[in-house]
């Protein structure tokens, strides 16, 4: 069912960037990274809006991400990423290139911005402050042993079909294309 439902939502979205007519119910690797390639790419804007529930302030801190797929390697199970994340607080943004190893994931999760920007906040011990994210900014996380890699999307729908996309291609690269590698 779950390679169904990876397979509807990869059409979907292929079908509407003119890529392919049809997609099978089952997508192979190669059609999966196809996909991916398509879809990561992004450049999203938005604002944090912030207020302090026990001083009264508030602030705004525009953000923006963007996200440019350099390389995908299904043979290897690997797509490599060029990222700019400008948080608008440290006065500059920072670029970074990860080459991203579909074998190594351990998890693939999608959630709101809000609901993460939150919830650091919490964390470092303010729990008076309350955020909003402007337009709504949702997250999917690739957590490895070794790393964790975020990228944002403006765009609920399609960072749904990314995640799915992102496990299903997690599942044939782990599975028995691959020596069985659990």
């Amino acid at each position: 069912m779950k390679a169904i439902l990876v397979g509807i939502g990869l059409a979907s979205v292929l079908i509407a960037q003119g890529s392919v007519t049809e997609q099978p119910a089952d997508p192979s690797l190669e059609e999966t990274f196809r996909f991916l390639q398509h879809a990561l790419p992004t450049n999203v804007n938005y604002i944090v809006y912030g207020h302090d529930n026990i001083v009264g302030t508030d602030t705004q801190v525009k953000r923006n991400f963007e996200l440019n797929v350099t390389n995908v390697d299904p043979s290897h199970c690997d797509i490599a990423v060029r990222y700019r994340f400008d948080n608008g607080k440290t006065g500059h943004a920072a670029n970074k290139t990860n080459e991203i190893e579909l074998k190594e994931v351990e998890e693939v999760t999608t959630r709101p911005m809000q609901e993460v920007v939150q919830e650091v906040g919490d964390g470092q011990g303010h729990p008076e402050h309350r955020v909003t994210v402007d337009p709504p900014v949702f997250v999917v996380f690739l957590k490895s042993h070794e790393d964790l890699v975020l990228f944002h999307f403006d765009d609920g729908t399609i960072s749904q079909q990314v995640t799915k996309a992102l496990q299903h291609a997690v599942d044939l690269c782990r599975g028995s294309a691959f020596g069985g590698m659990k």
